[in-house]
């Protein structure tokens, strides 16, 4: 990966986004770190940035930090947002076909070595223009706990001859790439390359090393596998009085995790469906 590698594009009105439909329901948990719509069309067309400097077996990543709360949790679904410079002319990418998704329990500590890899997938096939479904439900992949971040991290590597540059230049103008958004990167830490070379040498990086300011678009749909278990001072999953005591103190911060337990008022809100839910929840018991 190199410095100059990102060609600003319109991602031409966003109907990537509204194929990918807002697939998390109650108990289940859609992480996003980009400003895109969560689901729906984006009016006006949605803007973002084509990084055209990948090469290949290079993996860009997105990072969410949780807390101890999430954990252990499942991955449902991933879905990563994949274009060319459909805009500048170029026709149907020819490098849709790459290495694989992997998931990572906690961020980098920096050099060459991975994070924890919890799963990784076999390759993947990509439709440009869209934000791409891949339904990991059935691959049942639980990750344990965050390591001492509290996190996940989930990328996608590009496969060899298959990636928009070589050697520092980019040399498929045409290829499709990951894309970034346009609203700046609050935490520089929540979007992630794995360099095979460089400037900076090879290893993980924040890709604000490389003069990226946006967040990249790889979701996450999330489920915990014990949602009723608020409290994890037991250490291992139990539910007892403490569970409802920790719920509570959530639920009054306006807490997400309690919040979105019922979603059938909106996301975000806390009312006494989500109360329900958790109740629900707690009598059900944990697997």
């Amino acid at each position: 990966m190199r410095d100059s590698w990102k060609l600003a594009a319109c991602v031409a009105g966003c109907g990537a986004l509204a194929v990918a439909c807002d697939r998390a329901s109650a108990q289940e948990f859609l992480l996003m770190n980009d400003g895109f719509p969560a689901a729906g069309v984006c009016n006006p067309a949605c803007t973002g940035n084509l990084q055209m400097g990948f090469e290949e077996r290079e993996i860009g990543a997105a990072a969410f930090i949780l807390d101890e709360r999430w954990f252990p949790l499942q991955i449902l679904n991933v879905q990563i947002l994949w274009f060319n410079n459909q805009a500048g002319g170029c026709g149907a990418p020819t490098n849709n076909i790459q290495e694989g998704i992997f998931v990572y329990s906690d961020l980098p500590q920096g050099g060459v070595a991975d994070p924890h890899l919890v799963y990784g997938s076999p390759p993947i096939q990509l439709t440009a223009g869209f934000l791409n479904n891949f339904d990991l439900e059935s691959e049942n992949v639980i990750v344990e706990n965050g390591g001492v971040n509290d996190s996940i991290l989930i990328g996608m590597q590009f496969a060899d001859g298959a990636a928009p540059a070589s050697g520092g230049v980019v040399t498929d103008p045409c290829a499709a790439t990951l894309v970034t958004d346009l609203n700046g990167a609050p935490n520089p830490v929540l979007s992630w390359v794995k360099a095979t070379g460089g400037p900076l040498g090879p290893g993980w990086w924040p890709m604000s090393a490389f003069g990226v300011s946006g967040d990249i678009v790889i979701r996450a749909v999330v489920a915990p596998v014990c949602y009723a278990d608020f409290d994890k001072s037991a250490g291992a999953i139990s539910l007892d009085i403490f569970d409802f005591l920790a719920f509570q103190t959530a639920f009054v911060s306006n807490d997400r995790l309690a919040c979105d337990c019922d979603t059938g008022t909106g996301r975000g809100l806390c009312d006494i469906f989500d109360f329900l839910c958790f109740q629900n929840a707690f009598v059900a018991g944990c697997p």
